[in-house]
């Protein structure tokens, strides 16, 4: 957009925990992440203002430094981009207790210990569901698939969620739910940015969290490539009090890391 004062700089060797943890760093490679999950930092020179989000997203996929890191290789020639579809995620959700029900053996998702029902094969999409778990985050005609409403789906912390069950093309799944859901704690406590509200102490998540789809100048996805599969993704999370953005990318057919 013309005029926007927005300018953002790379952030250079910045580093976040849960890339360093040598279990995480285990867990990635076996979910053929590894290599493929991507995370680049940005500063930003303007305070952020939400009312002014289009105005933000544009100027960010505009900004040399963005198009040099993010862009650069892409079909859009790393000079321009066309249309950016965005959707702003919830991130009201503090708590790993939000995950409580897939562990009730009651739900049907999992056993007392942890460990993952089994079910019938199918395919769905690119994905072969071969338990209960994936069964509740794929098929949407499923009863397992109501054990979350479509709001609690959009909250950034299911998404990582399951994002990191799906995994990537040679992803080797977990017998056991645990791994998932302590590799999401750590990569949500590390991604986003939280707040103790002064009058009632709550916690809140201050990040803003936009999942973000960009088109090169005649209409064809670039970043994510393919994003109809649902492992093909680009979050924005918004710092607004650090002025950071972190951007988080998968590609799912992208390289094999031990």
């Amino acid at each position: 957009m013309e005029g926007s004062k927005y300018t953002f700089v790379y952030v250079e060797n910045k580093t976040y925990s849960f890339f360093l943890d040598k279990i995480i760093k285990e867990y990635l490679a076996k979910w053929s992440l590894k290599g493929n999950l991507k995370i680049n930092t940005f500063a930003f020179n303007e305070p952020f203002q939400s009312y002014k989000m289009k105005e933000f997203v544009y100027a960010f996929f505009s900004d040399p430094s963005v198009v040099n890191t993010l862009l650069s290789g892409k079909d859009a020639d790393g000079e321009s981009c066309g249309d950016i579809d965005y959707e702003q995620l919830l991130c009201s959700v503090t708590s790993m207790r939000f995950f409580d029900r897939l562990k009730d053996p009651n739900n049907g998702i999992t056993m007392s210990d942890g460990y993952i029902r089994k079910c019938l094969d199918t395919k769905i999409d690119d994905f072969f569901v071969s338990d209960k778990l994936r069964k509740m985050l794929l098929d949407d005609d499923s009863e397992e698939y109501n054990l979350y409403s479509e709001d609690e789906r959009k909250q950034f912390l299911f998404k990582l969620f399951a994002h990191l069950c799906l995994g990537g093309q040679w992803c080797q799944y977990e017998d056991n739910i645990n791994p998932y859901l302590h590799a999401t704690r750590a990569v949500y406590k590390d991604l986003v940015s939280v707040q103790k509200e002064a009058e009632t102490e709550m916690i809140f998540v201050s990040s803003v969290v936009l999942k973000v789809k960009v088109k090169d100048p005649n209409g064809m996805p670039i970043f994510p490539p393919n994003p109809d599969n649902v492992q093909n993704f680009v979050y924005l999370i918004i710092n607004p009090l650090s002025r950071r953005v972190i951007v988080l990318n998968n590609t799912y057919d992208g390289a094999f890391c031990f």
